[in-house]
């Protein structure tokens, strides 16, 4: 309560955060750079005010390490984020697992994926922040799939690039509902994405916006 960094991990291989309260933290929960299969489970934050994301992953990936038995790939699972700054922020980071995490009413951002690859973001709910629901910047073949998006303020899934480059990747069975621009939102060219299977209904804004390579 009331620091600047609650727990932050790395470089280690194989590091567990469970459990655990974070409030009014600058930043709650943070792997830092060469952290390997490390793991944020079960954690609330609420309040945190920082300009980096109250759950957040800079260069984080599964271990190249030959275990037996191995080590499974980073996961950020079963999280509540409430009434922060912003909530998870994945950065410079691969095969990583976001899954089933609460993220309500931040004042900025819900979750972002940016500079990253081959990341899957599952069975998430992201509702009532002030921005947008989940941002894909600059990242390549992740997966987010089953997501439930609704209430925010800007659009529910949006791309942004400074480089304007044709991205990878697959947007299949979430809901986008009720959000304050469009549901899906791509300013670019053809993106090399697949939007499949979603519910959208209710957004300010359009549907979906923008070119995909598969719309179905």
């Amino acid at each position: 309560r009331d620091t600047t960094g609650a727990i932050t991990i790395g470089p280690c291989i194989n590091v567990l955060i469970g459990n655990c309260i974070s409030e009014h933290d600058r930043i709650a929960y943070w792997f830092t750079l060469l952290s390997r299969s490390c793991y944020v489970k079960n954690c609330t934050v609420v309040n945190a005010y920082g300009w980096v994301p109250s759950i957040h992953t800079n260069g984080a990936t599964r271990t190249e390490f030959k275990e037996v038995p191995p080590y499974p790939p980073p996961e950020i699972s079963y999280n509540k984020i409430y009434n922060s700054i912003d909530g998870i922020h994945v950065y410079s980071t691969s095969h990583i697992i976001v899954k089933r995490n609460i993220i309500d009413g931040c004042r900025r951002i819900g979750l972002l994926v940016s500079i990253s690859y081959n990341c899957t973001i599952l069975e998430n709910i992201v509702r009532n922040n002030h921005d947008y629901g989940i941002c894909y910047c600059e990242a390549e073949g992740c997966t987010f799939m089953r997501n439930i998006v609704y209430n925010n303020g800007g659009n529910g899934f949006e791309l942004r690039d400074r480089f304007e480059k044709s991205r990878t990747g697959m947007v299949v069975n979430n809901v986008f509902w009720n959000n304050g621009g469009d549901g899906i939102y791509n300013p670019y060219g053809e993106q090399k994405i697949v939007v499949k299977n979603n519910i959208i209904g209710m957004n300010k804004g359009y549907g979906i916006n923008g070119p995909f390579e598969t719309i179905a």
